[in-house]
């Protein structure tokens, strides 16, 4: 994970650039940083070397689809503990179900209220929109 001080590091995880756009609205602000992934492979590749301070994650990226980005989160030492937010529209019981035992801390169906991903930001990083 990143440094306390400073910005906070986001990576979004998400192949259409139409929803990136609309996510990077919400979530911007003066001590936050947004770096972008569209497929599973460049998530984990920016991962490897980047710190970040969360993983907003979708489920459906080619490449390497969400479950596996997550996976790798949570296998590695270094990135077993880096919050990840699932933003997806797979809503079945089992897919959020199956993203909060795999180690999402928090699962938000699409489509979502801007309120609810500002909420479950504010939660983790313990920051004040």
């Amino acid at each position: 994970m990143s440094n306390v001080s400073g910005p906070k590091r986001i990576l979004l995880v998400e192949d259409e650039e139409r929803i990136r756009k609309v996510i990077n609205i919400i979530i911007r602000g003066e001590d936050i940083l947004v770096d972008e992934a569209e497929d599973g492979a460049q998530a984990v590749d920016k991962i490897s070397k980047n710190d970040y301070d969360l993983v907003i994650l979708d489920l459906m990226i080619p490449e390497i689809d969400g479950f596996g980005v997550l996976d790798r989160i949570r296998s590695e030492e270094r990135t077993r503990e880096l919050p990840v937010i699932i933003v997806s529209a797979r809503t079945s019981d089992k897919d959020i179900l199956d993203g909060l035992k795999g180690g999402a801390n928090y699962y938000i169906p699409k489509p979502f209220e801007p309120q609810e991903l500002i909420s479950s930001l504010e939660l983790i990083l313990g920051i004040k929109y």
